[in-house]
């Protein structure tokens, strides 16, 4: 919350944010996903609440898209992390270095 009383950078964030929302919207990664053939580290999060976008799908779950990234990432590695929210990387920092780690060897 510190955060917005920085008007400069807050600005910039949300900024940020519309760029990203425009871009998932015009090219929907979906689409490409066969196209990876490395082998590739999904992390999903339950408490999630901005993806799957409810506005954008509403009636899409994480499960939903946690199939679909193990039916369309050739060599992927699809795991949910449960007491995490968008940010899972810092919710459940200890799980997720786990499984990068896991991954990696």
């Amino acid at each position: 919350l510190d955060f917005m009383n920085n008007k400069p950078a807050y600005y910039e964030y949300c900024k940020m944010i519309c760029k990203c929302v425009e871009s998932m919207l015009a090219e929907p990664s979906i689409d490409i996903l066969h196209h990876l053939i490395q082998p590739v580290l999904v992390v999903f999060a339950e408490k999630d609440k901005l993806i799957p976008n409810k506005m954008l799908h509403h009636s899409l779950s994480y499960q939903d898209l946690m199939q679909v990234a193990s039916r369309k990432i050739i060599a992927g590695e699809v795991y949910s992390v449960k007491n995490a929210g968008h940010f899972v990387q810092i919710d459940d920092y200890e799980q997720v270095n786990k499984l990068i780690v896991n991954f990696l060897k």
